[in-house]
């Protein structure tokens, strides 16, 4: 069941979409069945996110069909008057994308199968603390954080000290 995100309630030309349960930015062969996103085995009637096609006119919100095991446009967005910028879907499941959201930031009128469609995740960063304890005397921590916020990486790395120096 979709989680609702935003107005009093969806409809085909609102700008929140009922929530997806997995999305991704790897590109998916349309043609071949699908069985797996995001480290989540679909289920009939799942919502899926599609925004990072090699061909961008096929991005866009999906659903699984469980006796063809491919995916179909959704009915909420499947034609370019019920997607338009700032269209945003909420991600619930998935080992790279869950609980996040994603705006459409492709700006005019959208045409399905011509106009390429390009999502973006929000940024989930807002206040940033730099307080705390970074490295030691002969190391330092490195904190990579993606465009969403999250840490996607943290490394331990020495510190070369010039001889000079002390």
């Amino acid at each position: 069941m979709p989680i609702y995100r935003g107005k009093e309630f969806v409809s085909a030309v609102s700008d929140n979409k009922d929530s997806v349960r997995v999305a991704t930015r790897s590109n998916i062969n349309l043609s071949t069945l699908i069985f797996s996103i995001d480290d989540v085995t679909l289920a009939g009637k799942n919502r899926v996110l599609l925004a990072g096609q090699t061909d961008p006119t096929q991005n866009g919100i999906y659903v699984w069909n469980a006796i063809t095991s491919k995916l179909v446009r959704a009915a909420d967005a499947d034609s370019g008057t019920e997607i338009s910028a700032g269209l945003k879907v909420y991600v619930e499941e998935g080992t790279q994308n869950s609980q996040s959201t994603w705006t459409l930031i492709t700006p005019g009128l959208v045409t399905l199968g011509s106009t390429g469609i390009t999502f973006a995740k929000e940024n989930r960063i807002g206040h940033f603390d730099f307080s705390g304890t970074y490295g030691s005397e002969s190391k330092s921590v490195i904190v990579t954080i993606d465009e969403s916020g999250q840490i996607s990486s943290i490394q331990e790395v020495d510190i070369i000290l010039d001889a000079g120096t002390f």
